[in-house]
C-alpha cells in the first residue's frame, strides 16, 4: 500500500522523491476510485442509506488525483491515518452490498414493508411489534453494513410468522369454501339444476376453494427472493384471505338465492340482512328481545306479502 510504504520510508528517513510517492498514492486512489463506481451504482439501484458515505470518498479520491505531487505526498503525510480508514471502511461497505448481501436486505424490506403491516391489520403476533421497529431502524441506518446477521435474523422472525399464518388462513378458507359447497349440492334444488350452469353457479365459492396447501409448503407460491407472499394459483393476500372468510355467508346466500330464481323464476325472493336488526351490543334481555320481535315482525310481513325470505 502507498499509505503504509510512505510511512516506512519516513520513518526510515529515506529520501523518496516527492514524486514517486505522489504517483503510487494515485495508483492506490484510481483503483479505488474504479471500485467505488460500482458501489455507488448499487447504492442508488438499492436506496441505501450510505449515498452520503460513498460521496465523501468520491470527494477523497478526486482531490487525491487531482493535487499536485507536492500537495498529494501532504495530504497523505497529514491524512494518511484517516484515509487507510475510510479505505477499510469502504472494503466492509463493499462486503455489505454484494448479493448476499442485498439479497438480505431484500428480505428484511418485504418482512417490515409488506409482511408485517399484513400481519399487524390481521391483529395477531403483536409481540413482533418491537423486532419490526428494530429492523425498520436498522435497514435505514448507514450502520446496516455492520448489522447484517442481525437484520437477517428479525426478518427471519417475520416471515416464519408470516408464511405460517398465511399457510393457517389459506387451508382455513378451503376447507370453509368446501363445505359451503357441499352444503349447497346437498340442497334438494340443486338437482333441478342443468349440469352445464352448476360451475358458473358456484364460481363466486370454487374460486376461493383453493386446495394448494401442499404446494404452499413444497414452494408453489408467488415469491419475492424466496419470499412466500401469497399462493401462485389463487394469489390471494393476506388480507384477502381474512375477507373472503368473513364474506362467506353473504356469497353463499347470493348463490343460494341465483339458484331458487334459475327454478322459480316468478317467485319473489327477498334477503334481510341479520346486520340491519343488530345494529348495537346487546347488553340485557331487553336488548335481546327487541332485536328478535323487530326481525320476527319483519319477518312475517314478508311472509305475508307472498315473498321467500334468505337470511345473510
Amino acid at each position: 500500500m502507498a499509505v503504509q510504504h510512505y510511512e516506512e520510508l519516513t520513518g526510515e528517513e529515506v529520501d523518496v522523491e516527492e514524486g514517486a510517492i505522489a504517483a503510487a498514492f494515485k495508483k492506490v486512489a484510481e483503483e479505488e476510485l474504479k471500485h467505488l463506481l460500482s458501489v455507488r451504482a448499487v447504492v442508488q439501484a438499492n436506496r441505501l442509506p450510505i449515498a452520503d458515505i460513498v460521496d465523501d470518498y468520491q470527494h477523497t479520491l478526486d482531490s487525491i488525483l487531482a493535487a499536485a505531487s507536492d500537495d498529494c505526498v501532504r495530504i497523505l503525510a497529514g491524512e494518511g491515518n484517516s484515509f487507510k480508514e475510510a479505505r477499510d471502511r469502504m472494503r466492509h461497505i463493499r462486503q455489505a452490498v454484494s448479493d448476499e448481501g442485498l439479497a438480505t436486505l431484500r428480505r428484511a424490506r418485504i418482512a417490515v414493508e409488506e409482511m408485517w403491516p399484513a400481519l399487524a391489520a390481521h391483529g395477531t403476533n403483536g409481540e413482533l411489534q418491537s423486532e419490526a421497529d428494530e429492523l425498520r431502524t436498522l435497514i435505514n441506518e448507514p450502520s446496516f453494513v455492520e448489522q447484517l446477521e442481525r437484520i437477517a435474523s428479525l426478518a427471519r422472525k417475520i416471515c416464519t410468522t408470516y408464511q405460517q399464518e398465511y399457510t393457517r388462513l389459506h387451508a382455513q378458507r378451503a376447507q370453509a369454501y368446501d363445505h359451503a359447497i357441499d352444503e349447497i349440492k346437498g340442497r334438494a334444488e340443486w338437482n333441478l339444476i342443468d349440469d352445464t350452469l352448476s360451475a358458473d353457479l358456484l364460481a363466486p365459492l370454487s374460486s376461493r376453494a383453493c386446495k394448494e396447501g401442499e404446494e404452499l409448503q413444497k414452494g408453489g407460491v408467488a415469491l419475492v427472493g424466496d419470499l412466500t407472499l401469497h399462493c401462485r394459483f389463487c394469489n390471494a393476500s393476506l388480507g384477502q384471505l381474512n375477507s373472503d372468510l368473513a364474506a362467506l355467508g353473504g356469497l353463499k346466500a347470493q348463490v343460494i338465492a341465483r339458484i331458487q330464481q334459475m327454478i322459480a323464476p316468478q317467485e319473489k325472493i327477498e334477503r334481510v340482512k341479520l346486520s340491519d336488526f343488530f345494529t348495537e351490543a346487546l347488553d340485557s334481555r331487553e336488548s335481546v328481545r327487541s332485536a328478535v320481535e323487530r326481525l320476527h315482525e319483519e319477518l312475517l310481513k314478508l311472509l305475508d306479502e307472498g315473498v321467500k325470505i334468505i337470511l345473510e
